[in-house]
């Protein structure tokens, strides 16, 4: 009897969740889609790597799932779909002609996640004030977590950095400008622009000076604007104390930046660098400025100077034909999606506002809901080729995979299980060989050999090092290491003339003095006086400037 009733209850609650998903179901295609958005927003703005590879698998089946959920896929007409498939397309383009082929096809597929993203909005058509609604939610979470760290200093939310969250903020502010409850709107309005302020960020003073020429029909504007930019000049915040130069001698450094990512850009000005290359490339042009960027910026802080410097003229184009359709029918848009995408416009300007996979989501959100074709197309595409899709998901399992073996690796070789680290170090190198993984595996074969003292570990060991080398021919870290690697077997090694690999780390980074002190003492041991003379006086012309 107690088993009748418990089928029955389970039978009852089934029917009325499944009407319940019948009756509410515009809102599946709504959670699904934005989902990515969240998602990587709490985890730190979606920068760590693996937040990337997630992303992709996810949205890898999101896509499959579109496809199999009706036999004729209707895609509404978007103006931007053809201006970021030419995005996407570019970046594959650069990977292909980059130096560093590993590091910038991990930059490409997180690229392409961005492509299955979009592609998902137009086949999925999440309705576009519920799919706002939600991404408004994902704000106000924001907004709670920035306030929670105001006793912190400058407030990031989950962010990692306090200048991107402003993009989040900004959606929040926006979207609280068209509610219909005055009370409501005006509350939310001031809240989210003084979080903003407290992020420091000096894009929110830019925001402030653009808001009337986007909202010019609300004429209360021109008033209140005088009086916030007062405000911000004269009470005590961190957005007046960075633009009066109180806070950080590097913040005010933006056109050397600027200047190093040019320098940077026009080396190869046709097809860059490729993705991810700009932190290790970048050192040969570094900015003369004292803190904590004073050997290395990692971007250019000027996401159009960022893709010319990764890209070459191709990516930048790409980026550009985004804003120039955005141009073009500005008229049509609404003042939230006009005001959003303007600022991002000239954010880019300043900062690299797409730089976290989080912010680049809000952006194609956004570049979505702006749309209003309505013309619509009918894609068939038969069962076999559908079922290819999921074979995308390959681009993501194999370095989540590698990841996954090589932290296993090292919790073994911790405890001395070098034959287990061995193993999986190897799995993890054949089946994504980036440099860590390589390097990984040299340190325990090297290993190895301190406890068996059988030389064609060391062999191994040397050919793993080539190996990180060759895979990532930019990163002036992996030459050195290998030169300190024949340094300390350099009694069973025999490698004639290791100056080499101080030469090619030098060449890599001409502004670290320990490399050429390094040198010097490697051309004194080995005789060559003329060699180590010549390389004092470049270190002489070099730190002179």
């Amino acid at each position: 009897m107690e088993n009748s009733y418990k089928e029955n209850l389970r039978v009852s609650f089934l029917k009325e969740f499944t009407k319940g998903i019948q009756k509410n179901k515009e809102w599946i295609p709504v959670f699904l889609c934005s989902f990515p958005v969240i998602a990587t927003g709490v985890y730190r703005g979606g920068e760590p790597a693996l937040a990337s590879y997630l992303l992709g698998l996810y949205l890898v089946f999101l896509v499959f799932y579109s496809f199999i959920k009706e036999e004729k896929v209707i895609i509404e007409r978007n103006i931007f779909f053809i201006p970021i498939a030419i995005f996407v397309v570019s970046s594959f383009i650069i990977t292909i002609f980059s130096p560093a082929l590993i590091s910038s096809f991990i930059g490409f597929i997180e690229y392409f996640s961005y492509f299955l993203f979009f592609l998902s909005l137009i086949i999925l058509k999440p309705e576009k004030n519920k799919f706002l609604f939600v991404l408004f939610i994902f704000s106000l979470i924001e907004l709670v977590v920035c306030y929670t760290e105001v006793r912190g200093g400058r407030v990031n939310g989950t962010y990692n950095y306090a200048s991107y969250i402003v993009i989040p903020l900004f959606l929040g502010f926006l979207y609280s400008f068209n509610l219909n409850k005055k009370v409501l709107k005006y509350a939310l309005m001031v809240l989210f622009l003084v979080a903003a302020l407290l992020t420091g960020s000096r894009i929110v003073f830019v925001f402030i000076l653009i808001l009337p020429f986007f909202l010019i029909k609300r004429k209360i504007l021109w008033a209140v604007i005088p009086i916030l930019i007062s405000i911000i000049l004269i009470i005590p915040n961190p957005v007046g104390r960075r633009i009066k130069g109180q806070v950080d001698i590097y913040s005010l450094q933006r056109p050397y930046l600027w200047k190093q990512a040019t320098l940077t850009a026009m080396d190869r000005p046709i097809v860059g660098w490729g993705l991810r290359n700009y932190e290790k490339v970048s050192l040969k042009y570094n900015f003369p400025v004292k803190g904590k960027y004073e050997r290395a910026a990692k971007i250019a802080h000027n996401q159009f100077l960022q893709y010319f410097a990764d890209g070459g003229v191709i990516l930048l184009f790409a980026y550009i034909l985004i804003f120039y359709v955005f141009l073009l029918n500005f008229r049509k848009l609404n003042i939230m999606e006009r005001t959003l995408i303007g600022l991002i416009l000239i954010h880019s300007l300043f900062d690299n506002t797409v730089y976290l996979p989080t912010n680049f989501l809000i952006f194609l959100s956004i570049l979505y809901a702006s749309n209003r074709e309505e013309k619509k197309y009918k894609i068939v595409l038969s069962r076999n080729v559908i079922k290819l899709i999921p074979l995308l998901a390959i681009l993501y399992l194999l370095p989540l995979f590698s990841n996954y073996l090589v932290n296993r690796g090292e919790i073994a070789f911790q405890r001395k299980d070098f034959e287990k680290a061995s193993i999986v170090f190897s799995i993890a190198e054949a089946l994504w060989p980036i440099p860590r993984n390589s390097l990984a595996l040299a340190t325990v074969q090297e290993q190895f050999f301190l406890n068996t003292q059988y030389l064609h570990h060391l062999f191994y060991a040397f050919y793993f090092y080539e190996r990180a080398m060759e895979n990532d021919p930019l990163d002036w870290k992996i030459p050195l290491e290998t030169y300190k690697f024949l340094m300390r077997n350099k009694r069973n090694t025999g490698v004639r003339n290791p100056a080499i690999l101080l030469e090619k780390a030098i060449e890599l980074n001409l502004k670290e003095r320990t490399l050429y002190e390094m040198l010097i003492r490697e051309y004194q041991r080995s005789g060559k006086l003329e060699e180590a003379s010549r390389v004092y006086f470049e270190m002489q012309k070099i730190f002179s400037l």
